[in-house]
Protein backbone atom coordinates (compact mmCIF):
# COMPACT_ATOMS: atom_id res chain seq x y z
CA UNK A 1 0.00 0.00 0.00
CA UNK A 2 1.28 2.95 -0.64
CA UNK A 3 0.75 6.70 0.63
CA UNK A 4 0.49 10.17 -1.71
CA UNK A 5 -0.45 13.65 -1.19
CA UNK A 6 -2.05 15.61 -3.77
CA UNK A 7 -3.10 19.33 -4.07
CA UNK A 8 -5.73 20.36 -5.77
CA UNK A 9 -5.81 24.37 -6.59
CA UNK A 10 -9.42 25.00 -5.24
CA UNK A 11 -10.26 27.26 -1.83
CA UNK A 12 -10.94 25.49 1.32
CA UNK A 13 -13.80 26.17 3.37
CA UNK A 14 -13.68 24.34 6.69
CA UNK A 15 -11.35 22.28 8.61
CA UNK A 16 -13.26 19.58 10.70
CA UNK A 17 -11.30 16.20 10.99
CA UNK A 18 -12.90 13.36 10.36
CA UNK A 19 -14.97 12.24 7.14
CA UNK A 20 -18.68 12.17 7.62
CA UNK A 21 -20.76 9.24 6.65
CA UNK A 22 -24.23 11.79 6.09
CA UNK A 23 -27.29 9.43 5.02
CA UNK A 24 -26.18 6.36 3.70
CA UNK A 25 -28.46 5.32 1.40
CA UNK A 26 -28.00 1.66 0.21
CA UNK A 27 -28.10 -0.68 -2.27
CA UNK A 28 -31.21 -2.67 -2.90
CA UNK A 29 -29.20 -5.83 -3.72
CA UNK A 30 -30.77 -6.62 -6.64
CA UNK A 31 -28.13 -7.70 -8.88
CA UNK A 32 -30.68 -9.81 -11.42
CA UNK A 33 -31.69 -7.78 -14.81
CA UNK A 34 -34.93 -8.77 -16.06
CA UNK A 35 -36.90 -8.10 -19.38
CA UNK A 36 -40.38 -6.92 -20.17
CA UNK A 37 -41.58 -10.37 -19.74
CA UNK A 38 -39.77 -10.85 -16.23
CA UNK A 39 -37.75 -13.57 -17.51
CA UNK A 40 -34.15 -13.24 -15.71
CA UNK A 41 -31.35 -11.82 -18.44
CA UNK A 42 -27.72 -10.77 -18.49
CA UNK A 43 -27.59 -7.56 -17.10
CA UNK A 44 -27.39 -5.81 -20.88
CA UNK A 45 -24.23 -2.67 -21.25
CA UNK A 46 -25.08 0.79 -22.28
CA UNK A 47 -27.25 1.07 -25.83
CA UNK A 48 -28.42 -2.73 -25.28
CA UNK A 49 -31.58 -2.89 -24.86
CA UNK A 50 -32.98 -3.03 -21.18
CA UNK A 51 -30.39 -1.05 -20.05
CA UNK A 52 -30.16 1.13 -16.83
CA UNK A 53 -31.91 -0.94 -14.56
CA UNK A 54 -31.23 -1.26 -10.97
CA UNK A 55 -29.34 -4.67 -11.57
CA UNK A 56 -26.43 -2.50 -13.94
CA UNK A 57 -25.51 -0.03 -10.76
CA UNK A 58 -23.76 -0.60 -7.31
CA UNK A 59 -24.20 2.06 -4.54
CA UNK A 60 -22.97 0.90 -1.19
CA UNK A 61 -23.85 -2.57 -1.22
CA UNK A 62 -25.21 -3.83 2.33
CA UNK A 63 -22.63 -5.49 5.04
CA UNK A 64 -23.63 -7.31 8.03
CA UNK A 65 -22.10 -8.88 11.24
CA UNK A 66 -23.75 -10.48 13.88
CA UNK A 67 -22.98 -9.36 17.33
CA UNK A 68 -23.96 -9.71 20.80
CA UNK A 69 -24.30 -13.56 20.61
CA UNK A 70 -26.15 -13.55 17.98
CA UNK A 71 -29.10 -11.39 19.62
CA UNK A 72 -28.11 -8.07 17.15
CA UNK A 73 -26.92 -7.47 13.71
CA UNK A 74 -24.61 -4.79 13.07
CA UNK A 75 -25.25 -3.02 9.31
CA UNK A 76 -22.17 -1.42 8.46
CA UNK A 77 -23.53 0.11 5.47
CA UNK A 78 -25.69 2.24 7.72
CA UNK A 79 -23.90 1.98 11.01
CA UNK A 80 -27.04 1.19 12.94
CA UNK A 81 -27.56 -2.13 15.11
CA UNK A 82 -30.69 -3.90 15.12
CA UNK A 83 -32.17 -6.24 17.28
CA UNK A 84 -32.74 -9.68 16.00
CA UNK A 85 -36.23 -11.32 16.54
CA UNK A 86 -37.11 -14.97 18.07
CA UNK A 87 -39.54 -17.74 16.89
CA UNK A 88 -41.38 -16.66 19.51
CA UNK A 89 -41.95 -13.18 18.24
CA UNK A 90 -43.58 -14.51 15.18
CA UNK A 91 -47.03 -14.31 15.88
CA UNK A 92 -46.59 -11.27 17.96
CA UNK A 93 -48.46 -7.97 17.14
CA UNK A 94 -48.75 -4.83 18.58
CA UNK A 95 -50.20 -1.52 18.35
CA UNK A 96 -47.96 1.85 17.83
CA UNK A 97 -48.12 2.59 21.45
CA UNK A 98 -47.49 -0.99 22.40
CA UNK A 99 -44.32 -0.43 19.84
CA UNK A 100 -43.20 2.51 21.64
CA UNK A 101 -43.67 0.57 25.42
CA UNK A 102 -41.89 -3.03 23.78
CA UNK A 103 -38.43 0.00 23.59
CA UNK A 104 -39.31 1.14 26.93
CA UNK A 105 -39.04 -2.29 28.16
CA UNK A 106 -35.33 -2.86 25.79
CA UNK A 107 -33.78 0.15 27.59
CA UNK A 108 -34.90 -0.66 30.69
CA UNK A 109 -32.83 -4.06 30.67
CA UNK A 110 -30.63 -2.69 29.31
CA UNK A 111 -31.00 -5.12 26.17
CA UNK A 112 -27.58 -6.41 24.87
CA UNK A 113 -26.03 -4.54 27.12
CA UNK A 114 -27.54 -0.66 26.00
CA UNK A 115 -30.08 1.52 26.91
CA UNK A 116 -30.52 3.73 23.36
CA UNK A 117 -32.58 1.43 21.47
CA UNK A 118 -35.72 2.81 19.57
CA UNK A 119 -38.16 2.87 16.78
CA UNK A 120 -36.80 2.81 13.41
CA UNK A 121 -37.61 5.54 11.12
CA UNK A 122 -39.37 4.73 7.96
CA UNK A 123 -36.10 5.01 5.93
CA UNK A 124 -34.01 2.97 8.20
CA UNK A 125 -36.35 0.33 7.48
CA UNK A 126 -36.49 0.16 3.53
CA UNK A 127 -32.92 0.16 4.05
CA UNK A 128 -32.65 -3.69 5.39
CA UNK A 129 -34.54 -4.57 2.38
CA UNK A 130 -32.98 -7.05 -0.01
CA UNK A 131 -35.07 -6.58 -3.42
CA UNK A 132 -33.31 -9.60 -5.05
CA UNK A 133 -35.64 -11.63 -2.85
CA UNK A 134 -39.24 -11.64 -1.43
CA UNK A 135 -41.13 -13.82 1.30
CA UNK A 136 -39.69 -11.98 2.89
CA UNK A 137 -37.44 -9.59 0.84
CA UNK A 138 -34.72 -8.85 3.39
CA UNK A 139 -31.18 -11.91 4.23
CA UNK A 140 -32.62 -14.35 6.36
CA UNK A 141 -29.37 -15.63 7.38
CA UNK A 142 -28.87 -12.18 9.19
CA UNK A 143 -32.62 -11.47 9.83
CA UNK A 144 -34.38 -14.97 10.82
CA UNK A 145 -37.62 -15.03 12.46
CA UNK A 146 -39.02 -11.92 10.01
CA UNK A 147 -42.81 -11.75 9.34
CA UNK A 148 -43.53 -11.45 6.17
CA UNK A 149 -47.40 -11.12 6.39
CA UNK A 150 -47.52 -8.26 9.07
CA UNK A 151 -46.18 -4.82 8.64
CA UNK A 152 -43.71 -3.09 11.05
CA UNK A 153 -43.62 -0.10 12.68
CA UNK A 154 -41.42 3.07 12.03
CA UNK A 155 -41.15 5.91 14.17
CA UNK A 156 -41.92 8.59 11.27
CA UNK A 157 -45.21 9.91 10.93
CA UNK A 158 -46.18 13.14 8.82
CA UNK A 159 -49.22 15.80 9.06
CA UNK A 160 -50.18 16.23 5.77
CA UNK A 161 -53.16 18.89 5.35
CA UNK A 162 -54.32 18.06 9.19
CA UNK A 163 -54.33 14.22 9.14
CA UNK A 164 -51.34 12.14 11.11
CA UNK A 165 -50.51 9.23 9.37
CA UNK A 166 -48.05 6.37 10.69
CA UNK A 167 -45.66 4.93 8.05
CA UNK A 168 -45.33 0.92 8.06
CA UNK A 169 -42.97 -1.41 6.24
CA UNK A 170 -44.26 -5.02 5.14
CA UNK A 171 -41.12 -7.49 4.60
CA UNK A 172 -43.21 -9.61 1.99
CA UNK A 173 -42.52 -7.35 -0.43
CA UNK A 174 -40.87 -4.34 0.76
CA UNK A 175 -43.61 -2.13 0.75
CA UNK A 176 -43.92 1.21 2.46
CA UNK A 177 -47.27 1.66 3.36
CA UNK A 178 -49.07 4.42 6.07
CA UNK A 179 -52.20 4.32 8.33
CA UNK A 180 -54.11 6.98 9.91
CA UNK A 181 -55.03 4.64 12.96
CA UNK A 182 -52.41 3.89 15.54
CA UNK A 183 -54.01 0.43 16.71
CA UNK A 184 -53.37 -1.16 13.65
CA UNK A 185 -52.07 -4.74 14.48
CA UNK A 186 -48.55 -4.90 13.85
CA UNK A 187 -44.77 -5.63 14.74
CA UNK A 188 -41.91 -4.02 16.25
CA UNK A 189 -37.98 -4.06 15.28
CA UNK A 190 -35.88 -2.03 17.78
CA UNK A 191 -32.64 -0.45 16.27
CA UNK A 192 -29.75 1.75 17.94
CA UNK A 193 -27.41 3.96 16.02
CA UNK A 194 -27.05 7.42 14.75
CA UNK A 195 -30.64 8.14 12.87
CA UNK A 196 -30.87 7.96 9.39
CA UNK A 197 -32.31 11.40 9.02
CA UNK A 198 -33.23 12.87 5.75
CA UNK A 199 -32.77 17.13 6.67
CA UNK A 200 -33.25 18.99 3.86
CA UNK A 201 -29.49 19.07 2.67
CA UNK A 202 -29.46 20.42 -1.08
CA UNK A 203 -26.72 22.06 -3.04
CA UNK A 204 -27.88 23.85 -6.43
CA UNK A 205 -25.41 23.27 -9.25
CA UNK A 206 -27.11 26.23 -11.41
CA UNK A 207 -27.83 23.90 -14.48
CA UNK A 208 -31.10 22.24 -13.60
CA UNK A 209 -29.40 19.84 -11.38
CA UNK A 210 -29.42 19.71 -7.32
CA UNK A 211 -27.02 17.69 -5.45
CA UNK A 212 -28.37 16.17 -2.31
CA UNK A 213 -25.80 15.86 0.18
CA UNK A 214 -26.43 12.86 2.61
CA UNK A 215 -26.63 10.46 -0.34
CA UNK A 216 -24.62 11.61 -2.73
CA UNK A 217 -26.71 11.81 -5.31
CA UNK A 218 -27.16 14.83 -8.62
CA UNK A 219 -30.72 14.59 -9.63
CA UNK A 220 -32.37 16.33 -12.73
CA UNK A 221 -34.92 19.63 -11.43
CA UNK A 222 -37.74 18.79 -13.51
CA UNK A 223 -39.03 22.02 -16.04
CA UNK A 224 -42.57 23.49 -16.43
CA UNK A 225 -42.52 21.62 -19.96
CA UNK A 226 -41.42 18.34 -18.87
CA UNK A 227 -42.83 17.72 -15.45
CA UNK A 228 -45.94 15.79 -16.44
CA UNK A 229 -44.64 13.70 -18.59
CA UNK A 230 -45.51 10.06 -18.31
CA UNK A 231 -43.98 6.93 -19.18
CA UNK A 232 -43.73 3.02 -19.69
CA UNK A 233 -41.25 1.79 -16.88
CA UNK A 234 -38.59 0.89 -20.18
CA UNK A 235 -39.02 4.47 -21.93
CA UNK A 236 -38.41 5.78 -18.54
CA UNK A 237 -34.81 4.06 -18.28
CA UNK A 238 -34.26 5.54 -22.17
CA UNK A 239 -35.15 9.03 -20.70
CA UNK A 240 -32.50 8.72 -18.15
CA UNK A 241 -30.23 7.21 -20.51
CA UNK A 242 -30.16 9.98 -23.08
CA UNK A 243 -30.71 13.06 -20.88
CA UNK A 244 -27.88 15.48 -21.28
CA UNK A 245 -27.91 18.08 -18.27
CA UNK A 246 -25.04 20.00 -16.52
CA UNK A 247 -22.39 18.71 -19.17
CA UNK A 248 -23.61 15.02 -18.00
CA UNK A 249 -24.57 12.14 -19.91
CA UNK A 250 -24.49 9.56 -17.29
CA UNK A 251 -28.25 9.55 -15.80
CA UNK A 252 -30.17 6.75 -14.86
CA UNK A 253 -33.00 5.96 -13.57
CA UNK A 254 -32.93 5.69 -9.73
CA UNK A 255 -33.15 2.85 -7.33
CA UNK A 256 -36.08 2.38 -5.19
CA UNK A 257 -34.15 2.82 -1.92
CA UNK A 258 -32.84 6.29 -3.80
CA UNK A 259 -36.11 7.65 -5.34
CA UNK A 260 -38.00 7.36 -1.56
CA UNK A 261 -34.70 9.14 -0.18
CA UNK A 262 -36.38 12.54 -1.76
CA UNK A 263 -39.52 12.06 0.46
CA UNK A 264 -39.71 15.09 3.22
CA UNK A 265 -41.45 13.32 6.11
CA UNK A 266 -41.88 16.71 7.89
CA UNK A 267 -43.85 18.58 4.88
CA UNK A 268 -47.74 19.90 5.86
CA UNK A 269 -48.92 19.93 1.98
CA UNK A 270 -48.20 17.69 -0.94
CA UNK A 271 -46.25 17.14 -2.54
CA UNK A 272 -44.51 15.89 0.15
CA UNK A 273 -41.12 16.27 -1.14
CA UNK A 274 -38.49 19.60 -0.23
CA UNK A 275 -40.17 22.70 -1.34
CA UNK A 276 -38.74 25.08 -3.14
CA UNK A 277 -35.99 22.95 -4.56
CA UNK A 278 -38.19 20.72 -6.11
CA UNK A 279 -40.29 23.34 -7.20
CA UNK A 280 -41.54 21.35 -10.60
CA UNK A 281 -43.07 18.32 -8.78
CA UNK A 282 -46.93 17.86 -9.76
CA UNK A 283 -49.06 16.22 -7.48
CA UNK A 284 -51.79 13.98 -8.79
CA UNK A 285 -54.33 15.39 -11.32
CA UNK A 286 -58.30 15.29 -10.98
CA UNK A 287 -58.53 11.85 -12.84
CA UNK A 288 -55.83 9.92 -10.59
CA UNK A 289 -55.10 8.76 -7.51
CA UNK A 290 -51.80 9.12 -6.77
CA UNK A 291 -48.77 11.07 -8.30
CA UNK A 292 -46.27 8.06 -9.01
CA UNK A 293 -42.65 8.26 -9.89
CA UNK A 294 -40.71 4.80 -11.60
CA UNK A 295 -37.93 3.00 -9.77
CA UNK A 296 -35.48 0.85 -11.45
CA UNK A 297 -36.03 -1.64 -9.22
CA UNK A 298 -38.01 -4.57 -10.43
CA UNK A 299 -39.94 -6.86 -8.24
CA UNK A 300 -38.97 -9.69 -7.85
CA UNK A 301 -42.86 -11.43 -6.97
CA UNK A 302 -44.65 -12.05 -10.70
CA UNK A 303 -48.04 -11.03 -11.00
CA UNK A 304 -50.00 -12.79 -13.69
CA UNK A 305 -52.45 -10.51 -15.61
CA UNK A 306 -54.11 -10.69 -18.69
CA UNK A 307 -51.29 -9.19 -20.99
CA UNK A 308 -49.17 -8.31 -18.19
CA UNK A 309 -46.77 -9.88 -15.19
CA UNK A 310 -43.74 -7.81 -14.49
CA UNK A 311 -43.83 -4.90 -12.14
CA UNK A 312 -41.70 -2.47 -11.22
CA UNK A 313 -41.63 -0.25 -7.80
CA UNK A 314 -42.44 3.52 -7.56
CA UNK A 315 -42.79 6.03 -5.17
CA UNK A 316 -45.96 7.97 -4.74
CA UNK A 317 -44.69 11.82 -3.99
CA UNK A 318 -48.31 12.76 -2.88
CA UNK A 319 -48.34 10.25 0.18
CA UNK A 320 -44.53 8.91 0.51
CA UNK A 321 -45.36 5.16 -0.03
CA UNK A 322 -43.77 2.80 -2.10
CA UNK A 323 -46.39 1.07 -5.06
CA UNK A 324 -45.88 -1.04 -7.51
CA UNK A 325 -46.82 -0.28 -11.33
CA UNK A 326 -46.95 -3.22 -14.40
CA UNK A 327 -43.96 -3.28 -17.13
CA UNK A 328 -45.14 -2.81 -20.81
CA UNK A 329 -45.33 -6.26 -22.12
CA UNK A 330 -46.22 -7.82 -25.38
CA UNK A 331 -49.84 -6.33 -25.87
CA UNK A 332 -47.76 -2.60 -25.10
CA UNK A 333 -49.88 -2.75 -22.44
CA UNK A 334 -48.88 -0.91 -19.03
CA UNK A 335 -48.79 1.73 -15.97
CA UNK A 336 -47.51 5.07 -16.94
CA UNK A 337 -45.33 7.06 -14.05
CA UNK A 338 -43.57 9.95 -14.39
CA UNK A 339 -39.56 10.12 -13.85
CA UNK A 340 -37.14 12.15 -12.32
CA UNK A 341 -33.72 11.32 -13.19
CA UNK A 342 -30.66 10.97 -11.21
CA UNK A 343 -26.76 10.25 -10.99
CA UNK A 344 -24.27 8.68 -8.78
CA UNK A 345 -23.09 5.43 -7.09
CA UNK A 346 -21.05 3.36 -9.93
CA UNK A 347 -21.88 1.52 -13.02
CA UNK A 348 -20.60 -2.42 -12.91
CA UNK A 349 -18.68 -3.63 -15.86
CA UNK A 350 -18.92 -7.40 -16.08
CA UNK A 351 -15.32 -8.09 -14.73
CA UNK A 352 -14.34 -5.30 -13.98
CA UNK A 353 -13.43 -3.81 -10.87
CA UNK A 354 -15.54 -2.37 -8.09
CA UNK A 355 -14.65 0.40 -5.77
CA UNK A 356 -15.74 0.04 -2.08
CA UNK A 357 -14.86 3.27 -0.78
CA UNK A 358 -14.52 6.68 -0.54
CA UNK A 359 -18.89 5.97 -0.55
CA UNK A 360 -20.96 7.86 -1.99
CA UNK A 361 -22.38 11.13 0.08
CA UNK A 362 -19.20 11.16 2.54
CA UNK A 363 -17.72 13.88 3.16
CA UNK A 364 -13.82 14.40 3.15
CA UNK A 365 -11.51 17.53 4.24
CA UNK A 366 -8.17 18.93 4.33
CA UNK A 367 -5.64 16.30 6.19
CA UNK A 368 -8.09 13.57 6.01
CA UNK A 369 -6.23 9.93 5.33
CA UNK A 370 -8.96 8.42 2.62
CA UNK A 371 -8.66 4.82 2.15
CA UNK A 372 -9.43 3.80 -1.41
CA UNK A 373 -10.31 0.54 -1.93
CA UNK A 374 -11.58 -1.52 -4.55
CA UNK A 375 -12.07 -5.43 -5.53
CA UNK A 376 -10.53 -7.08 -8.25
CA UNK A 377 -12.77 -9.63 -9.97
CA UNK A 378 -11.95 -13.29 -10.33
CA UNK A 379 -9.97 -14.03 -12.48
CA UNK A 380 -8.05 -10.77 -11.64
CA UNK A 381 -7.36 -7.85 -13.59
CA UNK A 382 -3.44 -8.49 -14.28
CA UNK A 383 -1.19 -5.57 -14.13
CA UNK A 384 -1.40 -2.28 -11.89
CA UNK A 385 -4.05 0.79 -11.89
CA UNK A 386 -3.76 4.40 -12.40
CA UNK A 387 -5.82 6.38 -9.72
CA UNK A 388 -7.49 10.10 -10.22
CA UNK A 389 -10.16 12.46 -8.79
CA UNK A 390 -13.06 14.71 -10.15
CA UNK A 391 -13.73 17.93 -8.84
CA UNK A 392 -16.52 18.38 -11.21
CA UNK A 393 -18.86 15.59 -11.35
CA UNK A 394 -16.97 13.31 -13.26
CA UNK A 395 -15.74 15.99 -16.43
CA UNK A 396 -12.14 16.27 -15.52
CA UNK A 397 -10.05 14.35 -13.78
CA UNK A 398 -6.37 14.86 -11.79
CA UNK A 399 -4.46 11.76 -11.27
CA UNK A 400 -3.64 11.23 -7.80
CA UNK A 401 -1.14 8.53 -8.97
CA UNK A 402 -0.53 7.24 -12.27
CA UNK A 403 1.03 3.93 -11.34
CA UNK A 404 0.19 1.41 -8.49
CA UNK A 405 -0.45 -2.09 -7.71
CA UNK A 406 -3.87 -3.41 -8.15
CA UNK A 407 -3.42 -4.72 -4.47
CA UNK A 408 -7.24 -3.24 -3.56
CA UNK A 409 -6.17 -0.54 -1.17
CA UNK A 410 -4.55 3.00 -1.79
CA UNK A 411 -3.77 5.83 1.03
CA UNK A 412 -4.29 9.50 -0.13
CA UNK A 413 -4.37 12.42 2.06
CA UNK A 414 -7.18 15.31 0.77
CA UNK A 415 -5.53 18.54 0.70
CA UNK A 416 -6.46 22.14 0.18
CA UNK A 417 -9.36 20.89 -1.61
CA UNK A 418 -12.99 22.49 -2.30
CA UNK A 419 -15.74 20.48 -3.93
CA UNK A 420 -18.85 19.19 -3.86
CA UNK A 421 -19.49 16.76 -6.70
CA UNK A 422 -16.31 14.22 -6.17
CA UNK A 423 -15.92 11.24 -8.27
CA UNK A 424 -13.07 8.77 -7.89
CA UNK A 425 -11.69 6.70 -10.70
CA UNK A 426 -9.73 3.71 -10.79
CA UNK A 427 -8.01 2.75 -14.59
CA UNK A 428 -6.31 -0.93 -15.35
CA UNK A 429 -3.28 -0.09 -17.14
CA UNK A 430 -2.82 -3.12 -19.36
CA UNK A 431 -4.32 -2.33 -22.11
CA UNK A 432 -6.47 -5.27 -22.96
CA UNK A 433 -8.32 -4.48 -19.64
CA UNK A 434 -8.37 -0.64 -19.97
CA UNK A 435 -12.25 -0.58 -20.16
CA UNK A 436 -13.05 -2.35 -16.80
CA UNK A 437 -12.23 0.13 -14.57
CA UNK A 438 -14.15 1.75 -11.98
CA UNK A 439 -15.72 5.65 -11.17
CA UNK A 440 -18.05 6.30 -7.99
CA UNK A 441 -19.42 9.45 -6.63
CA UNK A 442 -20.97 11.75 -5.74
CA UNK A 443 -18.66 12.22 -2.35
CA UNK A 444 -17.43 15.73 -1.14
CA UNK A 445 -14.30 16.91 -0.06
CA UNK A 446 -16.11 20.26 1.05
CA UNK A 447 -19.22 22.04 0.90
CA UNK A 448 -19.02 24.98 -1.09
CA UNK A 449 -20.84 28.14 -0.25
CA UNK A 450 -21.47 30.65 -2.75
CA UNK A 451 -23.89 33.50 -4.18
CA UNK A 452 -24.84 32.97 -7.67
CA UNK A 453 -25.57 35.78 -10.08
CA UNK A 454 -26.25 35.88 -13.89
CA UNK A 455 -26.98 38.42 -15.67
CA UNK A 456 -29.47 38.28 -18.77
CA UNK A 457 -27.74 40.69 -20.44
CA UNK A 458 -24.64 42.96 -20.12
CA UNK A 459 -25.35 46.41 -21.33
CA UNK A 460 -27.53 48.81 -20.39
CA UNK A 461 -28.27 52.32 -22.21
CA UNK A 462 -28.28 55.82 -21.40
CA UNK A 463 -31.90 55.87 -22.80
CA UNK A 464 -32.74 53.68 -19.47
CA UNK A 465 -32.86 50.35 -21.06
CA UNK A 466 -32.70 48.10 -17.92
CA UNK A 467 -31.20 44.33 -17.66
CA UNK A 468 -31.69 41.82 -14.71
CA UNK A 469 -29.57 39.86 -12.74
CA UNK A 470 -30.72 36.26 -11.15
CA UNK A 471 -29.61 35.82 -7.48
CA UNK A 472 -29.06 32.75 -5.55
CA UNK A 473 -27.87 30.99 -2.81
CA UNK A 474 -26.15 27.48 -3.56
CA UNK A 475 -27.14 26.21 -0.54
CA UNK A 476 -29.33 26.42 2.54
CA UNK A 477 -28.34 29.04 5.32
CA UNK A 478 -28.73 28.06 9.23
CA UNK A 479 -29.81 32.17 9.40
CA UNK A 480 -30.90 35.29 7.61
CA UNK A 481 -28.26 36.33 5.10
CA UNK A 482 -28.01 40.10 3.88
CA UNK A 483 -26.17 41.45 0.79
CA UNK A 484 -26.01 44.84 -0.45
CA UNK A 485 -26.76 45.88 -4.11
CA UNK A 486 -24.57 48.63 -5.28
CA UNK A 487 -23.26 50.34 -8.79
CA UNK A 488 -20.03 50.90 -8.98
CA UNK A 489 -20.30 54.23 -11.14
CA UNK A 490 -23.63 55.86 -10.10
CA UNK A 491 -23.63 58.19 -12.91
CA UNK A 492 -24.00 55.37 -15.48
CA UNK A 493 -26.68 53.06 -13.64
CA UNK A 494 -29.02 52.96 -10.89
CA UNK A 495 -29.82 49.55 -9.12
CA UNK A 496 -32.75 47.94 -7.69
CA UNK A 497 -33.43 46.74 -5.01
CA UNK A 498 -29.99 47.79 -2.62
CA UNK A 499 -30.71 44.78 -0.23
CA UNK A 500 -31.32 41.07 -0.69
CA UNK A 501 -32.07 38.78 1.99
CA UNK A 502 -32.02 35.02 1.74
CA UNK A 503 -33.17 32.29 4.47
CA UNK A 504 -33.44 28.57 5.06
CA UNK A 505 -36.90 29.11 3.63
CA UNK A 506 -36.07 31.20 0.28
CA UNK A 507 -32.66 30.30 -0.04
CA UNK A 508 -33.06 28.72 -3.73
CA UNK A 509 -35.81 31.44 -4.94
CA UNK A 510 -34.47 33.84 -7.47
CA UNK A 511 -34.16 36.90 -6.28
CA UNK A 512 -34.26 39.67 -9.04
CA UNK A 513 -31.89 42.52 -9.05
CA UNK A 514 -32.73 45.34 -12.15
CA UNK A 515 -30.29 47.40 -13.59
CA UNK A 516 -31.31 50.60 -15.17
CA UNK A 517 -28.61 52.64 -17.62
CA UNK A 518 -28.32 56.41 -16.51
CA UNK A 519 -28.24 59.32 -18.91
CA UNK A 520 -25.10 61.24 -18.14
CA UNK A 521 -26.05 63.85 -21.46
CA UNK A 522 -21.89 63.68 -22.55
CA UNK A 523 -20.85 62.35 -25.45
CA UNK A 524 -18.27 60.14 -23.53
CA UNK A 525 -18.66 56.83 -25.28
CA UNK A 526 -19.49 53.38 -23.89
CA UNK A 527 -18.91 52.81 -20.28
CA UNK A 528 -17.53 49.81 -18.04
CA UNK A 529 -19.57 49.63 -15.12
CA UNK A 530 -19.78 46.92 -12.63
CA UNK A 531 -22.86 46.06 -10.22
CA UNK A 532 -21.39 44.31 -6.54
CA UNK A 533 -23.52 42.07 -4.27
CA UNK A 534 -21.42 41.62 -0.98
CA UNK A 535 -22.38 40.70 2.50
CA UNK A 536 -23.94 43.21 4.78
CA UNK A 537 -22.73 41.43 8.19
CA UNK A 538 -24.78 43.75 10.39
CA UNK A 539 -27.62 42.17 9.45
CA UNK A 540 -26.49 38.85 8.59
CA UNK A 541 -27.41 36.57 11.35
CA UNK A 542 -25.90 33.17 9.48
CA UNK A 543 -23.03 31.43 11.06
CA UNK A 544 -22.49 28.50 8.95
CA UNK A 545 -19.70 30.47 6.97
CA UNK A 546 -21.54 32.55 4.38
CA UNK A 547 -20.68 35.82 6.42
CA UNK A 548 -17.15 35.41 4.95
CA UNK A 549 -18.16 35.49 1.34
CA UNK A 550 -16.52 37.90 -1.10
CA UNK A 551 -17.86 40.19 -2.93
CA UNK A 552 -19.69 39.28 -5.96
CA UNK A 553 -19.10 41.78 -9.35
CA UNK A 554 -20.94 41.17 -12.15
CA UNK A 555 -20.34 43.67 -15.37
CA UNK A 556 -21.90 45.88 -17.65
CA UNK A 557 -21.62 48.34 -20.28
CA UNK A 558 -23.54 51.78 -20.34
CA UNK A 559 -23.85 52.41 -24.17
CA UNK A 560 -23.56 55.90 -24.78
CA UNK A 561 -26.50 57.51 -26.48
CA UNK A 562 -24.91 60.84 -27.22
CA UNK A 563 -22.07 59.04 -29.60
CA UNK A 564 -23.12 56.64 -31.77
CA UNK A 565 -21.25 54.19 -33.18
CA UNK A 566 -22.39 52.84 -36.80
CA UNK A 567 -22.71 49.21 -37.94
CA UNK A 568 -23.28 49.86 -41.73
CA UNK A 569 -26.59 49.64 -40.92
CA UNK A 570 -27.60 52.42 -38.45
CA UNK A 571 -27.61 50.21 -35.42
CA UNK A 572 -25.71 50.90 -32.12
CA UNK A 573 -22.97 48.66 -31.31
CA UNK A 574 -21.27 48.55 -27.91
CA UNK A 575 -17.68 48.78 -27.09
CA UNK A 576 -15.85 45.59 -26.52
CA UNK A 577 -15.64 44.95 -22.92
CA UNK A 578 -15.54 42.44 -19.93
CA UNK A 579 -19.07 40.21 -20.52
CA UNK A 580 -18.72 38.21 -17.19
CA UNK A 581 -21.49 36.68 -15.97
CA UNK A 582 -22.37 32.92 -14.58
CA UNK A 583 -22.16 31.74 -10.84
CA UNK A 584 -19.47 34.15 -8.81
CA UNK A 585 -17.81 31.83 -5.98
CA UNK A 586 -16.74 33.79 -3.44
CA UNK A 587 -14.93 31.62 -0.50
CA UNK A 588 -12.95 32.91 1.74
CA UNK A 589 -10.93 29.99 3.38
CA UNK A 590 -12.00 30.54 7.58
CA UNK A 591 -9.45 29.34 9.96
Amino acid sequence: MKKKHIALALILWSLPLLPVWAFGVTDTGQTTCFDNEGNAIACPSPGQPFYGQDGNFLINPPSFSKTDSDKTVTDHATGLTWEVKTAASLEETVTQTEALAYIDGLNAEAFCGHRDWRLPTILELHAMVDFEHDGPAVDTDFFPNTQKTRHYWSSTTSEVEGVTKYYLLNFDLGHVSNTTNPDTAATVRAVRGAPLTNPSRYHLNMDNTVTDFNTGLIWELKTQENTSDKWHQHMAAAYCNDLEIGGYTDWRLPTIKELLTLIDYTRTEQPMLHMPVFTNSVIAFHSEISACYWSSTTSVTPVIQTGKKTMAWAVDIQHGVTKRGFKTSQDNSGDAFRVRAVRGGQALQPGGLVITNPKPGSTWHKGDTMLITWENPSPEIPGNVAIAISCDGGKSFASITDDTPSDGAYSWTVTEQDDVNGVLKIMPLHGAYAARGASTGIFYTECRKYLCAIPHDDTTREIGSQAVIDVKLSTAPENTVAFDVTCSDDTEARVTPKALFFSSENWCDTQYVTVTGKDDTEADGNQDYYVNVSVNTEFTKDTSGFAALAPTQVSFTNIDDDTKQSDGEGSVKAADGDTSGGCFIGCLETL
